[in-house]
């Protein structure tokens, strides 16, 4: 016989009417009043538990509350123990059976719920703990439901490693606990669709080892917010709110579309799953943050060890003080050999201002707009990943679209990282430094297309067989550009590569060096364009003689409107594709001075130029060819083309040979 309710009344001894094809069954009722003391008034009665095991109930049934049941009253519980509602020897095999709480509480020190195939329904009233610990599926597997509860626990647990707990929130349904967790593969947390009043609150709020938390309606806000281990998976298509988030170990993080995710302070993405289904046979999880929504944080970002993170959301990260991005390493299974970069994706712009931003030890950043470091910030792009077992090299690489600008901070690109896609580059007030290279494969480098402005005291160092290419123009305006040095183990001299015109000393005082086997490409090459002297050195070799140089493919104007100098020293060459122009303007002095051989072979300091050589186009020169310089020109050498020009040549040969080699005679 199929009984609809059991009714719990206070104080008095009622009865539940069953009316089946018109016959009338009364049965009582069970009576859960108890008096202060904790004794039953009827001593015949029930505990709780022991009601859930009367014979009558059925799928469907429903136990209606008219009373507190309070840690206080300890008899209510089956015994002693953990376990408020079990099954078996709970009745039901499986359906439905709810709790119509009227407004009433149901709490207990330490409290579990477990109802194997049988799905208990609570509704309208409270729920908790007054001692430590609510679990829900821990001691064996429960699914219960929430309708208009608020529940409440110190700890709260959803299934375990071994059990599944399933919890679903309807309604204006509230948690509040100081620690929830939801473990266990099959785990489930839900916050139902439609239901927006329903909250999550807790100062710790873990999803684990495979648990799963789908917020379909209302709010989740923690303090810290913890989703890790192989197939762990929190997804939203509602609000967040959290101080500090972490996925972890091949955990998962989604934010749908509609939804907004808020981090006041830190967010970590780090690691990789790893699930070893038998014996070698590995399978691997990335810890993912995908975003469809809107993700903001406030606090510093740590994207690590393989992990995959969505972060076009933010548009723009600015790093202000105490703040900072951090994109680095590989993870790398040795058993196996597989590996997995860390892989950020952005749509905007990232700003170091007072902050730091870094990509290190083989991660991947894609999807960068602009890249800016103001005053005190600080941009880092550096290294590879290297396994000596495997040889497995992986490059760091940051992929942008926009402009990199240096404005009174410092971008750094070093062992052997890549930033690719960079158009126009500005550096005024900072550094920008291209250094080195990882030694085995991959040299430092900037690629892309655009204009290289250095202004306000800006500098920028190519170094230890750094690259620079893709300029399609350089000017060195009130500023320095030094070009030094060779990566030895790749044999490559740093190098700065340009398609188009350079000019140092655009309205102030430019510098360029270029030393110790370094090598500068551009076009037509203005030296002095200002109003204050400007210069340029060529000096040295490096490793394996290889000559500290400057190519040009067009012109080259010494002193334009302004003075200015270049000197050739111990075997540096600087080569000019088209004509030699030395002092265009007058009552300004071009300075040239060659002097010194380099290198094991003992090579002149030489400037070759395949077409004229023109000394004095109205403006003064100083040429000074000494011990080892030496002046090749593939056409005439004109000395003193203007009236208005005062040449001095100076050729000292005292010590080493030098030489003046004009395809036609001096003029």
């Amino acid at each position: 016989m199929s009984m609809s309710a059991i009714h719990r009344s206070i104080s008095t001894f009622c009865f539940v009417i069953f009316i089946f094809a018109g016959l009338t069954i009364f049965l009582p009722a069970a009576d859960f009043d108890v008096d202060s003391a904790g004794d039953w008034e009827n001593p015949d009665s029930r505990t709780l538990a022991e009601a859930l095991q009367n014979p009558m109930l059925d799928d469907g049934s429903t136990i209606i509350l008219d009373t507190n049941i309070t840690s206080g009253w300890t008899n209510w519980l089956a015994g002693s123990g953990y376990t408020i509602f079990s099954a078996p020897p709970l009745q039901i095999s499986g359906g439905l059976l709810t709790f119509d709480l009227a407004g009433y509480e149901i709490s207990g020190a330490d409290l579990d719920i477990v109802t194997g195939n049988v799905t208990f329904l609570f509704q309208s009233g409270t729920l908790g703990t007054t001692g430590t610990n609510f679990g829900i599926g821990v001691n064996g597997d429960a699914k219960v439901t929430l309708h208009n509860i608020d529940l409440f626990a110190a700890i709260l647990q959803i299934g375990s490693a071994t059990t599944q707990g399933i919890l679903t929130l309807q309604g204006t349904s509230t948690i509040s606990a100081a620690s929830l967790n939801v473990t266990g593969d099959g785990s489930l947390l839900s916050l139902s669709s439609g239901t927006s009043g329903t909250t999550v609150t807790a100062v710790n709020f873990s999803v684990l080892d495979g648990g799963t938390v789908d917020s379909n309606g209302g709010t989740i806000s923690a303090v810290n917010l913890l989703v890790k281990g192989y197939g762990s998976r929190l997804t939203t298509n509602a609000g967040a709110a959290v101080s500090a988030l972490s996925v972890e170990d091949g955990g998962a993080l989604t934010i749908n579309s509609g939804s907004t995710f808020n981090v006041s302070g830190n967010l970590k993405v780090s690691g990789v799953g790893v699930h070893e289904a038998t014996v070698g046979d590995y399978y691997f999880l990335q810890s993912t943050l995908t975003v469809d929504g809107k993700l903001t944080v406030d606090g510093a970002i740590l994207i690590e060890k393989g992990a995959d993170a969505d972060l076009s959301s933010l548009e723009t990260f600015k790093a202000k003080a105490a703040q900072s991005l951090t994109i680095r390493n590989v993870f790398f299974h040795d058993l196996s050999g597989k590996y997995f970069q860390t892989t950020v994706t952005m749509d905007g712009d990232l700003i170091a201002d007072d902050g730091t931003i870094s990509v290190t030890g083989g991660a991947i950043l894609t999807g960068v707009k602009n890249i800016t470091a103001t005053t005190d910030g600080t941009v880092t792009i550096d290294g590879v990943f290297s396994d000596k077992l495997s040889g497995t090299i992986l490059q760091t690489s940051v992929a942008m679209g926009g402009v990199l600008d240096v404005d009174g901070g410092i971008i750094e690109i070093t062992g052997g990282a890549k930033l690719i896609g960079t158009k126009d580059i500005f550096v005024s007030v900072g550094e920008l430094l291209v250094e080195g290279a990882d030694g085995e494969k991959f040299r430092s480098e900037i690629a892309g297309s655009g204009v290289l402005t250095i202004s306000g005291n800006g500098t920028v160092d190519v170094k230890g067989g750094g690259l620079i290419g893709g300029r399609t123009g350089i000017t060195v305006g009130d500023g320095t550009l030094n070009v030094s040095g060779m990566n030895a183990a790749l044999m490559l001299s740093s190098t700065i590569n340009s398609s188009g015109e350079l000019v140092v000393g655009d309205g102030a005082v430019g510098t360029l060096t270029i030393d110790k086997g370094g090598l500068v490409t551009a076009g037509t090459t203005t030296i002095g364009q200002g109003v204050d002297e400007s210069s340029v050195t060529v000096a040295g070799t490096g490793t394996g003689d290889r000559h500290s140089r400057l190519t040009i493919t067009g012109d080259l104007i010494l002193s334009e409107s302004a003075d200015a100098s270049m000197t050739i020293s111990q075997g540096g060459q600087v080569t000019v594709s088209g004509d030699t122009y030395l002092g265009n303007t007058d009552g300004k002095t071009a300075t040239l001075t060659l002097a010194g051989r380099g290198g094991t072979g003992a090579t002149d300091a030489r400037l070759n130029t395949t077409g004229q050589v023109i000394v004095g186009n109205g403006g003064n020169v100083n040429l000074t060819i000494d011990r080892g310089g030496n002046v090749t020109s593939g056409k005439e050498t004109i000395l003193g083309k203007e009236a208005t020009s005062n040449v001095t040549v100076s050729i000292n040969s005292d010590h080493y040979r030098a030489a003046w080699q004009a395809g036609g005679m001096p003029q």
